[in-house]
């Protein structure tokens, strides 16, 4: 992989229910995104037609809708 093909984003984008931090993104190929979500929030809804999106939970709980 080319360097200039790879992005790696250093800033935090603060949300109602936590934050988000893009770890790395290769064109639109692939994307890691670092989420927290604070107890008790949400978030909208992910629908991206284009793209498969996954989520792991590293700790806590999740409620899904499919």
């Amino acid at each position: 992989m080319k360097i200039n093909e790879a992005y790696f984003d250093n800033k935090v984008i603060s949300k109602p229910w936590g934050f988000e931090y893009v770890v790395l993104r290769i064109k639109k190929l692939l994307s890691i995104t670092f989420l927290e979500i604070k107890p008790g929030k949400k978030t909208s809804f992910h629908c991206h037609t284009n793209k498969k999106t996954g989520f792991i939970v590293v700790k806590g709980k999740a409620k899904l809708n499919l």
